[in-house]
């Protein structure tokens, strides 16, 4: 969701209007950055994660009479931050491999790409981004909204809250299938958040990696 809104943002930083025929041809992801500056992205992420926060610790604590320890850490977090990141790297490994082989998901690294200068995009941007976007959309979806719309309907909304291309939206359904049993499994958030962040962080860097090596920069140098 953080990447939508950045996309959507894009506009207001490309007055030529460039269309995404023009850059993405053929399945062909072109390199050229966004014009969003890391700053900004890193203000972005914390107004996610100060929102998502505002409304889900009294949601938790007096809607749902739950303490915040149990809602956030649960009774095993060495068990489920391990699962995060397993459940996490498995998911990014599997979202890079299909991104590369579906010509219809290209356009969301064309997305990404468009609305971020990843070649400028540096590591503590990289995981603030990553960490707030996994915290952040968790609370909203799993620790707010899967209590009352379920594990399906939450992941139906979670992939309609994805909207990058048709094609996407069916895999961040799924994906949301994924954490939203993740959460109900280990009863916290701790696993889906790690997981999240997990899925986030690896694609960022690849999509960083792989833009700077189109660039013709050194990738040794991008982390």
């Amino acid at each position: 969701m953080v990447y939508i809104l950045l996309h959507r943002l894009r506009a207001c930083y490309d007055p030529f209007g460039v269309g995404e025929d023009d850059w993405a041809m053929t399945g062909q992801i072109h390199s050229r950055g966004g014009s969003i500056p890391p700053h900004t992205l890193r203000l972005w992420t914390g107004l996610l994660v100060a929102i998502s926060l505002f409304i889900g610790i009294p949601w938790f604590t007096w809607g749902q009479q739950r303490s915040l320890a149990d809602v956030f850490i649960g009774q095993t977090p060495e068990r489920d931050i391990g699962l995060g990141l397993l459940t996490g790297t498995l998911c990014a490994f599997l979202a890079w491999w299909l991104l590369q082989r579906i010509p219809s998901l290209a356009r969301v690294l064309y997305t990404i790409r468009e609305a971020i200068n990843l070649p400028a995009l540096d590591t503590g941007t990289l995981i603030i981004m990553a960490m707030g976007a996994g915290v952040g959309e968790e609370i909203i979806f799993r620790g707010i909204l899967q209590p009352y719309l379920g594990v399906w309907g939450t992941a139906v909304l979670f992939g309609l809250a994805h909207p990058l291309s048709p094609s996407y939206t069916v895999y961040a359904a799924l994906a949301g299938l994924v954490l939203g049993y993740l959460a109900l499994w280990t009863h916290a958030l701790l696993a889906p958040m790690v997981c999240h962040a997990m899925y986030d962080g690896l694609l960022l860097m690849w999509l960083k990696r792989s833009s700077m090596e189109e660039n013709g920069e050194p990738a040794s140098s991008s982390l």
